[in-house]
């Protein structure tokens, strides 16, 4: 949009004696005698072309438009030059929507939301409990956003310039936070926080910079992710936990590992399909008492007496449910009932009350309109509703949400510690997905409750009793459940964690989430291959030095084709492997090695061969990379 304000009408809209919007952009007249220049700016903007100045009255002989006296005669060329550098905002509202063309973008939002945006547009400080706002999510570009994240929503569609918070030379006031930061820095973070040239970000994440006028220094990527937070309008908690944030954020004192590994859990969690979802977080008692296959047996055994032992509530609930799930659960509940009849039972099902739908089907079914069969397969059902099952939407928790979590329990630690003993002994653990911390009171319980299940892991544990009960079948477990963790990497984990759950409970099925390399077999396998020592006996330094750190460590570094490839590349010019075996055909024992050690999965590995230099240079960085693989070759080897 290059110079599209140049010689086009626009607007220019009084809001005070000295505040103008222009062009949907709010300008300040304050500065001694900029009262002057409002009659001539607004003809300027109105008419869309430069104007004749001695039709004004102006007793100076310079002005300032920019902060730099300019002559007289260089004025309507220094205005139109000011007014080209703000973009036009295009509103319109129809049918309840206001749309807004800005810069390049476009954005489409419910009127209730006016004031917030031009907010934001005009880089004023905004708060969510400033609006009052009535529902609890807002259209935004077609998309529903909930209320406590639409400022994040249309922020993020605005550039923010540190400049904006400039109070004078080096120094920014952000939210309320004072910060010192050098020119030469500015540049740098604000394509940081606007997510410009990303490419370059590798090269500012060991770059330091000063942030407060005592010459406190943090990694600039650091202080930019904390002004991004800052700007999220995430609300005020208390002092302690905002300190910690703080300090997390810009002493980089986040916990790496336990971060990865909740966002992997929360992840899995977040992607189970719901039936599973649902089996899983109610627990043995509450499954009994209401999931869908159990009152289908009470549905079942009480058809005659008019489902006298089951709940309106639950049955009802139990056929929208299912009707969610699969187009023809209805069918396989009833028989010989007509199209029309089955399609007013799911307009009913819809849209009507509980009662409602309660009394409609028991009419229907007096009257012989509606039949229930005879025979109800269970299988069936549960076949039809697995078959049908699809993963939600996920989306992932953000990095802000997770930085919070782990400031509020290193501050109330020992809070923590009783939420947890209390909570082991009553066994009232929550496992529905929390989205909300920030707002409301309690919302240290919700944290407490998210990280004991996903940083710690703790979810699994409701995972194992479904599946040692039975209320998850084996084959929905390896569609849903263990392809899942292996695509996370969380297989291993869980396996182990699955050891630990059967020996702390005394029981618990064998089962297998991760299949673990045996030593003894890997190394018999590898004994072929093995070079002779003088006495011409087979050399098995490599299964006594370094089998079990390879089989630990190494693998599972290994994933993609060209790491497998570099791996056994450095196995084939070992001293301790004879690589004269297969014809001296590198990619047989290539494709031998990644059967070996259970790799073969890994897509592309024939691509790659012993002569490419992806190889020799992969292989170099993994014998860096492990002492296990360091002594298999010398370093000449790579020269």
């Amino acid at each position: 949009m290059e110079n599209e304000n140049k010689l086009k009408k626009g607007t220019f809209e009084k809001i005070s004696e000295n505040l103008y919007k222009i062009n949907g952009n709010e300008v300040p007249f304050t500065n001694e005698g900029d009262m002057d220049l409002i009659p001539i700016v607004r003809d300027i903007v109105e008419q869309g072309k430069d104007v004749v100045l001695e039709n004004y009255n102006s007793g100076k002989s310079s002005y300032s438009i920019t902060g730099e006296n300019r002559p007289i005669t260089k004025l309507i060329t220094e205005i139109t030059e000011f007014l080209d550098s703000l973009p036009i905002h295009r509103k319109t509202q129809k049918n309840g929507t206001c749309y807004y063309e800005i810069e390049n973008t476009e954005l489409a939002f419910e009127e209730e939301l006016i004031p917030l945006v031009e907010d934001i547009i005009n880089k004023r400080d905004v708060s969510i409990s400033k609006y009052k706002f009535q529902k609890e999510s807002y259209l935004i570009n077609n998309k529903s956003v909930p209320v406590n994240d639409v400022i994040f929503e249309i922020r993020s569609m605005f550039a923010c310039w540190l400049e904006a918070w400039k109070v004078d030379e080096c120094h920014y006031n952000i939210k309320g936070e004072e910060f010192h930061i050098k020119d030469d820095d500015v540049e740098i973070i604000n394509k940081l926080i606007n997510g410009i040239d990303e490419s370059n970000v590798p090269k500012y994440e060991q770059k330091k910079c000063v942030y407060d006028i005592s010459g406190n220094e943090c990694l600039i990527t650091n202080l930019s992710s904390y002004i991004v937070f800052l700007l999220c309008d995430k609300p005020n908690f208390d002092d302690k936990v905002a300190a910690e944030i703080k300090e997390i954020y810009l002493k980089d004192k986040i916990d790496r590992n336990k971060k990865e590994f909740a966002k992997k859990t929360y992840c899995f969690i977040g992607t189970l399909p719901e039936p599973i979802l649902t089996v899983i977080r109610k627990g043995e008692k509450e499954y009994n008492e209401d999931s869908i296959l159990q009152l289908m047996k009470k549905l079942k055994s009480n058809t005659d007496s008019r489902f006298q032992h089951i709940t309106p509530e639950n049955f009802v609930n139990t056929l929208k449910k299912g009707m969610s799930l699969s187009d023809v659960f209805l069918e396989l509940i009833f028989e010989e009932t007509t199209e029309e009849e089955m399609q007013l039972l799911r307009q009913k099902l819809e849209s009507e009350k509980t009662e409602e739908i309660y009394y409609f089907i028991d009419e229907e079914t007096k009257n012989e309109r509606l039949k229930f069969r005879n025979k109800i397969n269970l299988d069936d059902i549960y076949d039809t509703l697995i078959n049908n099952i699809q993963c939600p939407q996920y989306k992932p928790i953000s990095e802000f949400d997770l930085y919070f979590i782990q400031a509020v329990v290193i501050v109330y630690h020992e809070e923590y510690e009783g939420w947890k003993s209390k909570v082991e002994i009553e066994g009232t653990i929550n496992l529905d997905l929390v989205s909300e911390f920030y707002f409301g009171e309690g919302y240290r319980n919700e944290v407490f409750s998210f990280y004991y299940n996903y940083y710690e892991g703790k979810c699994f544990n409701q995972l194992f009793h479904a599946m040692n009960y039975g209320f998850i079948k084996p084959e929905v477990m390896k569609k849903y459940v263990i392809d899942r963790l292996q695509e996370l990497e969380l297989a291993e984990y869980v396996q182990k964690r699955y050891d630990e759950y059967r020996k702390v409970t005394g029981g618990g099925k064998d089962f297998c989430f991760y299949e673990r390399l045996d030593i003894i077999k890997v190394g018999k396998e590898l004994s072929r291959y093995y070079a002779n020592l003088p006495n011409g006996e087979k050399n098995y330094f490599f299964t006594r030095m370094c089998l079990s750190d390879v089989i630990d460590n190494v693998i599972p570094a290994l994933k993609s084709g060209l790491d497998v490839a570099a791996f056994a590349s450095l196995l084939w010019k070992s001293k301790f492997f004879n690589s004269s075996i297969e014809d001296d055909r590198f990619t047989n024992f290539r494709d031998d090695i990644a059967n070996i050690f259970k790799l073969n999965g890994i897509p592309n590995i024939t691509d790659y061969t012993v002569g490419k230099l992806k190889v020799k240079g992969k292989a170099k960085k993994l014998r860096g990379q492990f002492k296990s693989l360091e002594i298999l070759v010398e370093e000449k080897y790579f020269t």
